[in-house]
């Protein structure tokens, strides 16, 4: 995914640090949360959340595209978003807990 995450209202979601403070921290959940995209989310999780997140098609079309049914993607769709929150929520705990560490050590500043 050459560093990408993916697209959406325009803005590119990336996996590069930013001079903005909260880069690295930013790119440590994202990497995480590419991890869990490309190796724990089913083929058709995938597929969905490309379709409808970083394409932009609608339920419909990502229904036909993938030949099951709206609800069907609607229910990928849901999973693989929530698999994604939670590796959100968990890259950020450990980088919660890393910098943390760093600070007691005195190494962050």
């Amino acid at each position: 995914m050459n560093g990408k995450i993916g697209r959406r209202n325009g803005r590119v979601l990336s996996g590069e640090s930013r001079a903005d403070g909260g880069g690295a921290r930013r790119a440590a959940v994202l990497e995480g949360m590419r991890i869990v995209f490309e190796k724990d989310l089913t083929a058709r999780q995938r597929a969905s959340i490309e379709a409808v997140f970083f394409e932009g098609a609608r339920l419909t079309e990502a229904a036909g595209r993938m030949g099951v049914s709206v609800s069907a993607v609607s229910r990928h769709l849901k999973a693989g978003v929530r698999k994604l929150d939670r590796a959100a929520a968990d890259a950020a705990k450990i980088v919660d807990a890393y910098e943390k560490r760093l600070a007691k050590d005195g190494e962050l500043c």
